[in-house]
């Protein structure tokens, strides 16, 4: 972002770090708003519009495949359609595709493959592998933006040298060996990351929470507009962060708000994070069971419950402020 001399558009929600990021390298991040109708996916028709309005050159794009907050992922006849506008707006898009390995279908479908062309891919082992702390990423760049990639190396030479040589080693020896072994991890990952998000999903849902299902990595967008008559009724105020502060002390359970995410802070939504368990005792379990089983509720009962517990707090506590009714207010008042 500070090498790169143009717009920066990025499509909101978004991750929290990006906004902050344009600001730090001397601009002003263009936001794109989408909607839950989409998945909280950008649309070629917005693309467009945003980029019309942006100054004449080079425009780019922060893309998050699988998206962090959302959890949604792009389609192949989504990923050609955004290529389409990028060709003909002079769009170089900045594809952060970190959640990629843990897409619960496992067929990952990247922009690269529609505008090669155009498209920096950037990933890494944080999430995947379960390598938090190493923070070992890289960047792919495609040959015709040769110029950028010179100017990102330079002033990334000013910043730092390079991953440290234990993590390059640890990694490179395990990518070299044990190819197997990790595919295998990350099926097990995404098989139970699946169980655990549809569970959460199915019960909010069953309390009038709504929210698009996750579709890859450990997060989805609820949306808890249900309790804004109880909210009003109680707290006599209405937004997100009313309602992530009254989760926390009544429920005891932390949730960000939209606002967070460059959302209007009077929504109602919010990230939901579904890896608050021990995933090494979960993996232990799958390990033991046939390979093509698909995980139940009983398996997240039993081996993600600290998660089971928080969504049973977020029901009583949706309950509490509709008045044990998901409708809440709008079924009394009919």
């Amino acid at each position: 972002m500070t090498a790169f001399k143009g717009d920066i558009l990025l499509p909101a929600p978004a991750w929290v770090t990006y906004a902050p990021q344009i600001r730090l390298a001397g601009k002003e991040p263009k936001i794109i708003q989408t909607d839950s109708g989409s998945g909280w996916k950008l649309t070629p028709r917005a693309l467009e519009e945003a980029a019309v309005l942006c100054g004449p050159g080079w425009k780019l794009l922060i893309h998050t495949n699988p998206g962090n907050p959302s959890g949604t992922c792009y389609t192949h006849e989504e990923l050609r359609a955004l290529s389409a506008v990028c060709r003909k707006r002079s769009i170089i898009v900045l594809s952060d595709e970190i959640y990629a390995r843990l897409t619960f279908s496992r067929d990952h479908a990247s922009i690269v493959q529609h505008y090669p062309e155009g498209t920096i891919l950037t990933t890494g082992f944080s999430k995947w592998a379960s390598a938090g702390g190493w923070r070992l990423g890289y960047a792919h760049f495609p040959n015709r933006l040769q110029e950028l990639f010179n100017a990102v190396k330079s002033a990334a030479s000013h910043t730092h040298s390079c991953a440290p040589a234990p993590m390059q080693y640890g990694v490179a020896k395990a990518l070299k060996e044990n190819a197997q072994e990790l595919d295998q991890y990350m099926n097990n990952c995404a098989k139970i990351l699946q169980a655990v998000s549809n569970y959460c999903h199915r019960e909010l849902s069953s309390v009038g929470v709504v929210g698009r299902k996750s579709e890859a990595g450990y997060y989805f967008i609820p949306d808890f507009e249900v309790v804004r008559s109880g909210l009003l009724a109680l707290k006599e105020e209405a937004d997100g962060e009313v309602m992530s502060k009254a989760m926390l002390e009544e429920a005891d359970v932390a949730l960000m708000p939209a606002a967070s995410f460059l959302r209007p802070a009077d929504e109602l939504i919010s990230r939901f994070c579904f890896v608050c368990f021990e995933g090494a005792k979960a993996l232990e379990a799958l390990e033991s069971l046939p390979s093509n089983i698909v995980l139940d509720d009983d398996f997240v009962r039993q081996y993600c419950l600290p998660v089971v517990k928080g969504v049973e707090n977020l029901k009583k506590w949706v309950q509490k402020y509709t008045g044990g009714n998901q409708f809440g207010n709008i079924a009394q008042l009919g």
